[in-house]
């Protein structure tokens, strides 16, 4: 948790956190360290000037009086004013003047933090800070001297004389002082300052596991480097929680590139375990002592992992299971007529429980309710505390208690107890009176009401103030005294995502001052915030040190720390929520969290809120399986490595799991024991209860405010902060701008800014969207009355009250479904089977957890994991959904599994160790192995086919197959099974062994690979199979070798995959000198297949300037041009519309594009005429079909469903017909959304022969969102399937299952073409998801996504020439053009939009939010729409008319001309200071690319292409390019802008997001080369690059291999310099292409040298007979033979004149005998 950016906040104001003590001293301070959003999460700046304006006398400390203090306190302990920062090795006084010393320096401290004096409060703060590190130092250099506890003791007095001073700090009013409290009581607690500057990195382990530090390596290291090098361990000082503790040394090493300590122990106590490097002292040795090393900077470990922290709890606590008891409830009877409850629950009545309990495996049970309550009230409820440190004398007291944990302990049971931060109200024991916090009302001060400072307050309790130090030495000496009176061995702090409970303080009433001039409250009680504000929350929560930067909460750390030193196995458990499990478990205590009950009970349709309490959900607000996976898949990177946290179906508040889940109970028991959390069962739910009489409330009604429903899908990863009221400074209002402008419009309001001593300061997106969707903290707390409390415990019912329950618990099971096999009373069977497997298999109680990748379509559906635990591994899948979801989920859903996240969770030893072996899946239930056997790297690379249940779960562990020749075989024989089936659809080649096998050869050497490669050859001919089909599979598997060097995720471990070059040239030696003349054939056609792509040919409807309607225009032109540039042979075809989109006509002939021919296509039942026209553009072969008729413009209205149709079948048709007019085969035809949506249909049909039938047709989805865009035509009764228009079977073009009869063109390309993709992978997902065609779309295995991008410096170039040059140049002419501004005012934020004004472009949400926008920021803001509205369209009419209201009422705020064509767009990408894209759908998108070249950040709706491309700023990363909103509603966007409005306010900020998002431009060029790559995929082409290729092929030349011909030859062939290339025209390119390898690769003549070896023959070629000298050579390495050739010159093929001719057919070639 490293934070660098952490330390450099403070340095704004002065102050450095890794400053020595020294310096600390004397850097001067800026008076104000409050930032421009203090008021979010501190003090608002009301409070801070009532503190600053009281002048009272005896609050003033001069700095003489500051050096006095100081000095005197020093001298008088340990050291000489005249020497600051040296300590003297005696103390110089007795006990008691030191312990008077320390008051004195508590009251002088007490007196600087009550200061009304900011900057003195800072000042004051970095004395504290430095006298803690000295007194530390001190400590160190005292222990080593090995003085006695007498001189020890008075410095533990000094350091606890501090403590009492920082406890208060955590809530102090001034922000900066909050945030270094944590990090200098960390300092503290930890005994050294290795947390001064960055928190440390965290991991969790167990006693009795040996340290495990493992730190990766940047490349290789020398070992003598590392013998400069020790790991310095801490081990606990068990003398004091305050003393610093004792270090240990061990030499490092590196292994399998990880840097390891040697013999590190086994951890013996549990506690906290500091490590970092260090240089190796000269006196090394690995004993215990306290001198700390100054750390050591390794230049070859990230920074992240130079130091860090190992948690350790309590032996085997991943092997506990744990069961709440409600004590009151445990056999409790009631009189069934009366409703009088007969008997309570007691702790005799728990002991008789435990021996059932522990037979069943419990291992630790909590006693919930045990703690004493008011002893005049039998019914306080179980949560009401009288005394914290005694059992409840209304259960039996504490002879009884101590009983029942006795026979606990016998049973080998442990036993748990709550603790809270609250007491009772009325009826709390004395100690804690003057503990209590107070908050003002109406009728005075009154105690605060315990609560949770966010969402729950309880009235019947009162907080405790834990702002003192006493109130945190008694928490602990309470639970201490449990311990040592009881033997209890754990606790459950409930709700410890808010300890310490710190309210925000009441800075007006504390700061009263009485008639008589003098302050009404001491000083004390102004530092420890006697009066405080109503449930806002203040403290520890609300840093950034906390949410962002991961330091530890010194509460807990404290409470742990000091319980460990004498209890070692004692069990901390707290409660969590708000999503803060993170902060709790870097803070020593294991979470109790019930995340994924409310997942799941969402997932149900339920919101499981915080208090127990259940509401409806509404549909739009359910979560899914993928919310699960989000929750894990971020827990990898926001929880320690390690992490131990306790999960539960359901709570002592919430309702039983039946009620919860419905039939969904039995998944949530698989989550229980199957998820790494530690299983806790609550009392009577394994038996199927589902209701009792203190259950929390039902409702049937719908949740009506989002902030108690926690919506995972936007909280994760980060845990949310508390918020604060913010008015008036939460929007533009706090713009700390000048205001740059001397002309402002008149009408324009002004605005008074905040004052100048505002800091700039980072705040997290999840403040915000808290903020968003919370507001006040203190309004939204809700108060849980004494009627509502009461209600919660176990009292006397009335009778209807017993009837009903019987009824509702009949009801609720008959409504699960008992008849369909989900009986809930049956569940008990269920229980134990799933805890029999978690305990048989230890991966799912130490293994760690990896989400596994399912398909597409099935990530709502289906969640997917791998439990991985050494040797171990344990797949999981569930389906989430069954019938009552719909009818769709009926039936079981095939899934396929992708363990390949798993690579990344494997250790090297692991892959390495079992790389060669074979496994089969076994199923955990029923025991059957399954027939599959696969490698290792297929079972991790190769998706795993299962099927699931409706609402079922499976399980799956591979277990080891026999090496035996009898399981290779059947290996093998499987393997080539596989790759018949997956073909072209394997994407790696681990995913096959067969095709790793050849990988890996390729790799070692040409003798390994000609082995391999043959006996792969051998084993698919012996199988029967086709030349054809070898060629084919042989293919793939090539391609596929090369894959994994171009891949950045999943690299292989142990090896460098090969370039494609390397695989070209070792089947190059193969192809000629092969000794096997089969197999030499197999290789040249194979090397033919892989060699060349061929030409790839794009139908679009528009393209480029010359017909570019939307996206699809730009993208095709865009990929086309960046496909050319490398190196293939690209085509577009398009239409040559009468006029373009500025009604030009001709327009083709400026480009010299020019008719060639005409052809003829028949549509229906006419001839049509369609003119050729062709040129070239940047390296791509323009082709456009002129056919006046049907092409007037670019989409025009077609005016009948006929004629649409037609338009289709003539475009589909002429794009063929043209390509075979030509003789041009494509290898792949490439077809664009609908307009040629029919032509791979055609093809396949057979209408042009088998002219088509090595071509690769491909279908490139630009947008689906609506039928329109599917192209659909909508026949009448009358013309049935217009049969006979398309001419096409009616099953292609024609779903019956629809209730509409509709021809859909998409539905053929779909189903005929070979693949498809589409322009964002989100988009990918959703269209297989949600769109009616999906089952379709389904058929594809591997359909791709890839984001649109823009050809950056082409549109850096257009933004200096119509841009304006610079973002405020450009922004001035904005101003000044559209809204009538003389000169620039910067300080007005300025929102644009581009595009359409269309529904799916949702510009109704930026005019609907325009006027609300105004009014927050005062008038300071400005929009512009850039865009035309057609008004035949009502929607665009609709808008138009806002458009023009808006432009006429707000002239200086808005402008829109829905009339006219914008064609400002650089000028506006450049000036604007944010895009606006608010739309429904965008599959792609380019507009946010073309903003984000020139800088400018965007406001987007997270859907399609706009989800991968626009991410949510993240200032304290510094990391996104824009905002975004997930609901598509007004409120969602207005949030989203006034995002944008915050940082727009911290300009420093704002241009840093300025940055990234020209950093996040993507290039057409990464365009061109993911689709070349996929291309190349779906063609089995390996890339290569001539030079290397030719490099590759020379130094395999003289390596022996014995599949080779023996009596191979080498010939060079010399190309000869002609005279007439002596005019100066520069050096020529000549390749040869022959025989000698079946005419497969093009080779390329280098530069004469002199060759490698001696040749055995030498040819001399040249076109004309006049030559001069070689210019030109190619070695060969050949077999004797007859070899026919021939040359490509200048991008002809000529033969040679000084070899024999010969005619082939119609050609003419050389022909040389080798012999």
């Amino acid at each position: 948790m490293s934070s660098p950016r952490f330390s450099r906040r403070w340095a704004s104001a002065g102050i450095s956190m890794g400053s020595s003590p020294s310096e600390l001293e004397t850097v001067p301070t800026v008076g104000a360290a409050v930032g421009d959003e203090d008021w979010e999460q501190s003090s608002s700046s009301s409070d801070l000037e009532t503190l600053g304006s009281f002048k009272h006398k005896k609050q003033t400390t001069t700095q003489q009086e500051s050096q006095n203090v100081l000095s005197s306190f020093l001298s008088g302990k340990v050291r000489s004013a005249s020497s600051p920062g040296t300590f003297p090795e005696k103390s110089t006084m007795g006990d008691e003047g030191y312990e008077h010393s320390c008051e004195v320096l508590y009251q002088y401290f007490l007196k600087q933090f009550a200061s009304q004096d900011e900057q003195s409060v800072v000042e004051s703060f970095n004395e504290l800070q430095t006298l803690l590190v000295g007194l530390q130092e001190e400590y160190r250099a005292v222990s080593a001297q090995k003085k006695s506890s007498r001189e020890i003791s008075p410095i533990l007095e000094a350091l606890k004389t501090l403590e009492r001073v920082l406890i208060p700090l955590l809530g102090h009013i001034v922000t900066e002082i909050r945030e270094r409290t944590v990090i200098l009581m960390n300092v503290l607690y930890d005994g050294h300052d290795l947390q001064m500057t960055e928190s440390l990195n965290v991991s969790i382990q167990c006693v009795g596991e040996v340290a495990d530090i493992e730190i990766p390596l940047h490349g290789r290291v020398d070992s003598k480097e590392l013998e400069k090098y020790v790991l310095c361990l801490s081990e606990a000082n068990r003398e004091s929680y305050l003393a610093p503790c004792r270090w240990k040394f061990y030499s490092i090493v590196c292994k399998d590139h990880y840097l390891k300590a040697i013999g590190l122990p086994a951890f013996s106590t549990s506690g906290y375990y500091d490590w970092y490097f260090a240089e190796k002292p000269k006196d090394f040795s690995r004993d215990k002592n306290f001198t700390f090393l100054s750390p050591a900077v390794l230049s070859f470990v990230d920074a992240r992992f130079q130091k860090g922290r190992i948690i350790v709890h309590p032996a085997n606590i991943r092997e506990s299971l744990l069961y709440e008891l409600p004590i009151d409830q445990v056999d409790a009877t009631w009189d069934s007529k009366t409703g009088e409850l007969k008997k309570r629950g007691s702790f005799d009545s728990v002991a008789q429980r435990l021996p059932d309990l522990r037979l069943d495996g419990v291992t630790h049970v909590y006693l919930m309710g045990a703690l004493s309550r008011p002893i005049d009230d039998p019914e306080a409820p179980p949560v009401e505390i009288a005394d914290r440190s005694q059992p409840a004398a209304i259960l039996g007291g504490a002879a009884a208690f101590k009983n029942l944990v006795s026979e606990a302990h016998r049973l080998g049971v442990g036993t748990i107890v709550d603790s809270f931060c609250r007491v009772s109200r009325n009826a709390h024991h004395r100690k804690y009176d003057p503990l209590v916090v107070y908050t003002k009302s109406a009728q005075g001060l009154i105690p605060h009401a315990g609560t949770d400072g966010r969402e729950l307050q309880w009235d019947n309790t009162c907080l405790l103030n834990y702002r003192k130090f006493d109130a945190w030495e008694l928490f602990y000496q309470d639970i201490y005294r449990l311990i040592h009176d009881f033997g209890i061995q754990g606790v459950r702090l409930d709700n410890a995502q808010s300890y310490p409970l710190i309210m925000k303080a009441d800075v007006e009433e504390l700061f009263r001052v009485d008639v008589d001039g003098e302050l009404h409250y001491s000083l004390d009680d102004i530092l420890h915030g006697k009066v405080v504000k109503e449930n806002q929350d203040c403290g520890y929560w609300l840093t950034e040190a906390a949410l962002d930067f991961g330091y530890p909460n010194p509460f807990l750390v404290r409470l742990t720390k000091r319980i460990w030193n004498d209890f070692p196995n004692f069990i901390f458990i707290a409660e969590a929520h708000f999503q803060r499990e993170p902060q709790l478990t870097f803070s020593g205590v294991i979470p109790h969290t019930i995340r994924v009950a409310q997942i799941l009970a969402s997932i149900c349709g339920q919101s499981l809120r915080r208090d127990g309490s259940v509401t409806k959900l509404p549909e739009s607000r359910k979560c899914t399986a993928r919310t699960l996976s989000r929750l894990y898949r971020s827990c990898k990177f926001t929880m320690p490595k390690g992490a131990i946290q306790l999960g539960c179906t359901c709570t002592h508040n919430s309702p039983y799991p039946g009620v919860l889940y419905g039939r969904r109970a039995w998944l949530a028991v698989d989550l229980l024991y199957f998820l790494p959390e530690i299983p806790m069962l609550f009392y009577g739910e394994e038996n199927g209860r589902m209701y009792r009489f203190n259950m929390a409330t039902v409702s049937q009604s719908i949740e009506t405010h989002p902030f108690y429903d926690i919506n995972y899908e936007n909280v994760l990863p980060k845990s949310p902060r508390s918020t604060e009221s913010s008015s008036p400074v939460d929007g533009i209002s706090a713009l700390v701008l000048d205001d740059l402008s001397t002309n402002s419009p008149p009408k324009v309001p002004t605005i008074s800014p905040l004052s100048a001593k505002k800091k700039k300061k980072k705040s997290s997106m999840f403040t915000l969207e808290l903020k968003r969707s919370a507001g006040s903290s203190q309004s939204l707390v809700r108060s849980q009355s004494i009627d509502d409390v009461r209600g919660m415990s176990i009292r006397s019912v009335s009778v209807d009250d017993i009837g009903s329950l019987s009824r509702l618990e009949e009801d609720t099971r008959l409504k699960i479904g008992p008849g369909v096999g989900y009986d809930i009373r049956m569940i008990r069977g269920h229980y134990e089977h799933r805890r029999s497997i978690r305990l048989f298999h230890p991966a799912f109680r130490h293994g760690s957890l990896t989400v596994l990748e399912v398909s597409l379509h099935l990530k709502e559906q289906v969640f997917s994991f791998v439990r991985c635990w050494n040797d171990s591994l344990i797949v999981v899948a569930m389906n989430m959904k069954c019938d009552l979801d719909g009818d769709e989920f009926r039936e079981p859903c095939e899934v396929e599994l992708d363990l390949k996240p798993l690579l990344e969770a494997l250790k090297n030893e692991i892959y390495e160790k079992n790389e060669d072996n074979l496994f089969s899946f076994l199923d955990c239930f029923t025991k059957e192995s399954h027939p599959e056997m696969l490698a290792f790297h297929e079972l991790l690379f190769r998706k795993y086919a299962v099927k699931l249940k409706p609402l079922g779960t499976l399980v799956l562990t591979p277990q080891l197959s026999p090496k035996t020749e009898e399981n290779e075989q059947l290996h093998l024989e499987q393997c080539l099974a596989r790759l018949q089936l997956d073909g072209v659809d394997m994407k790696d080649p681990r995913e096959n062994a067969l095709a790793w096998k050849l990988t890996r050869a390729a790799v070692d050497s040409l003798e390994q690979f000609a082995k391999t490669f043959y006996e792969i050859f051998s084993l698919m001919t012996s199988s029967g199979m086709l030349e054809s089909t070898i060629i084919h599979l042989c293919s793939v598997c090539l391609q596929r070798a090369t894959v994994p060097r171009y891949e950045a995720s999943y690299t292989p471990k142990n090896l460098v995959p090969p370039r494609g070059e390397r695989i070209l040239s070792l089947l190059i030696h193969l192809s000629c000198t092969a000794e096997n003349l089969q197999f030499r054939t197999v290789c040249q056609k194979v090397l033919k297949n892989v060699s060349e792509m061929g030409p790839l040919v794009f139908v679009a409807p528009e393209l480029g300037r010359f017909s570019t309607a939307g996206g699809l225009g730009v993208m095709v032109d865009e990929l086309t041009k960046g496909l050319a540039s490398l190196g293939s042979e690209v085509y577009v075809i398009s239409p040559y519309y009468s006029v373009n989109r500025k009604g030009q006509w001709k327009y083709l002939e400026p480009d010299g594009i020019v008719w060639t021919r005409n052809i003829q296509v028949r549509v229906g039942s006419r001839d049509l005429t369609v003119g050729i026209y062709e040129g070239m553009e940047e390296g791509v072969h323009l082709i456009f079909l002129e056919q006046g008729e049907y092409y007037p413009k670019v989409y025009a209205d077609m005016a009948s469903q006929r004629r649409q149709l037609e338009l289709i079948v003539l475009t589909s048709l002429a794009s063929l017909e043209v390509l075979c007019q030509k003789s041009l085969a494509p290898a792949l035809f490439i077809t664009n959304d609908w307009i040629a949506a029919l032509s791979a249909g055609y093809a396949k049909q057979g209408f042009f022969g088998s002219f088509f039938e090595n071509t690769t047709f491909f279908h490139i989805i630009h947008n689906l969102g609506d039928a329109v865009y599917e192209g659909r035509v909508y026949p009448n009764e009358s013309e049935g399937l217009f049969e006979d228009v398309h001419r096409l079977p009616a099953s292609l073009v024609f779903d019956p299952t629809w209730s509409q009869v509709v021809v859909n063109p998409s539905r053929c390309a779909l189903l005929c073409s070979d693949s498809w993709g589409t322009v964002s992978n989100s988009y990918l997902e959703e269209l297989v998801s949600f769109h009616p065609l999906k089952y379709i779309l389904r058929l594809a295995r591997c359909p791709f996504g890839y984001p649109n991008g823009i050809r950056k410096k082409e549109r850096e170039a257009l933004l200096k020439t119509r841009g304006g040059g610079s973002h405020l140049q450009a922004k001035t002419i904005i101003q000044q053009r559209y809204f009538q501004f003389q000169t620039l005012d910067a300080s007005i934020p300025l929102f644009c939009f581009i595009g359409r004004v269309t529904s799916q472009k949702g510009v109704h949400l930026i005019l609907q939010s325009v006027e609300q926008l105004i009014q927050f920021t005062g008038g300071k803001i400005q929009f512009l729409i850039g865009g035309p509205a057609n008004r035949a369209d009502p929607y665009a009419a609709s808008c138009a008319v806002q458009m023009e209201y808006l432009r006429s009422r707000y002239p200086w705020q808005f402008w829109a001309a829905p009339d006219e064509f914008f064609t400002d767009g650089p000028l506006v990408n450049l000036g604007a200071d944010f895009g606006m894209m608010p739309s429904l759908f965008e599959p792609g998108g380019i507009v946010q690319h073309e903003f984000f070249v020139a800088g400018t950040p965007v406001i987007a709706y997270r859907t399609g292409g706009l989800k991968d491309t626009v991410h949510e700023w993240d200032g304290d990363a510094l990391e996104g390019n824009g905002f975004t909103f997930e609901d598509y509603t007004l409120a969602a966007f207005v949030d989203a802008t006034k995002r944008a409005l915050r940082v727009f306010s911290r300009q420093d900020e704002y241009q840093e997001l300025r940055k990234a998002a020209y950093d996040s431009v993507i290039d057409v060029s990464q365009v061109a080369f993911a689709w070349y790559k996929e291309f190349h995929r779906l063609r089995n082409v390996i890339f290569r690059r001539e030079t290397l290729l030719q490099k590759e092929y020379q130094d395999w030349m003289t390596v022996p291999c014995s599949y080779l011909s023996k009596n191979c030859r080498y010939v060079l062939l010399y190309w000869l310099e002609e005279e007439e290339e002596d005019d100066g025209e520069g050096d020529i390119s000549v390749f040869l292409k022959g025989s000698f390898d079946g005419w497969s690769n093009r080779w390329c003549f280098e530069q004469y040298k002199p060759p490698l070896v001696k040749p055995d023959v030498t040819i001399q070629c040249a076109t004309q007979p006049k030559h001069k000298k070689p210019c030109k050579q190619l070695l060969l390495k050949l077999v004797p033979g007859l070899y026919s050739f021939k040359f490509l010159v200048r991008g002809e093929w000529r033969v040679s004149c000084l070899q024999p001719v010969v005619t082939e057919g119609i050609f003419e070639n050389n022909v040389i005998e080798i012999s």
